[in-house]
């Protein structure tokens, strides 16, 4: 044996189908020389499911434009006829690193449990949080009827198929949001109101 110390790299242990098989839980990498024990290093192994219930969403982000350019996020409503353009961002976090595992990934938009629209995205877990975009889209074309009764639309991200967040607004059509005598037919705290709009509104009274 050289005086001087050794280096053991790029040292590849095959678990996927190698001597450990598909077990899980704690072990334990040992060196030895001899039959003496040099060092030991703990380890966890992790099956797939536990990597992917480590993945959370921490914010859904739902952004739309104006047709007066003012950009709002996550406001309580939209409406059909004053926002166009909307797009949707979530931020992923994974609890377990895992650099070759690559997860199917969907955003969804639905009404109850009919889907308006759905994009897919492929998740690499090899960072501890990032950032998934999806496209712009147009609301009205969503909702190319206009009904009259207010909806909830839900803004959802699905993970491997499990849906693992989601976030709420309430879509007001075009129509009228009052009956013939004056009376509101929505929530007033669900309407979105802008200080530049309101002004507006004051300066041609």
């Amino acid at each position: 044996m050289a005086a001087r110390p050794l280096s053991l790299r790029t040292l590849w242990l095959k678990v996927r189908d190698g001597y450990l098989g598909g077990v899980s839980g704690s072990c334990q990498l040992i060196v030895a020389i001899g039959g003496r024990e040099l060092a030991t290093l703990p380890i966890e192994i992790v099956s797939q499911n536990e990597v992917l219930a480590r993945v959370r969403v921490s914010t859904i982000t739902l952004e739309a434009t104006c047709k007066s350019g003012q950009q709002v996020r996550n406001p309580p409503s939209l409406q059909l006829n004053e926002h166009v353009p909307l797009s949707v961002s979530a931020e992923m976090e994974a609890g377990i690193l895992a650099p070759n595992a690559i997860v199917e990934g969907a955003m969804t938009l639905r009404i109850g449990d009919t889907v308006l629209a759905r994009a897919g995205f492929a998740l690499q877990l090899d960072r501890s949080s990032q950032t998934i975009r999806g496209g712009n889209m147009k609301l009205s074309l969503l909702f190319p009827h206009q009904e009259i009764t207010p909806q909830e639309l839900t803004v959802g991200v699905l993970i491997a198929g499990e849906e693992k967040g989601a976030h709420r607004i309430t879509i007001l059509s075009a129509q009228r949001i009052s009956d013939f005598e004056g009376q509101l037919t929505v929530d007033p705290h669900k309407l979105d109101v802008h200080e530049a709009e309101y002004r507006a509104i004051l300066s041609r009274l």
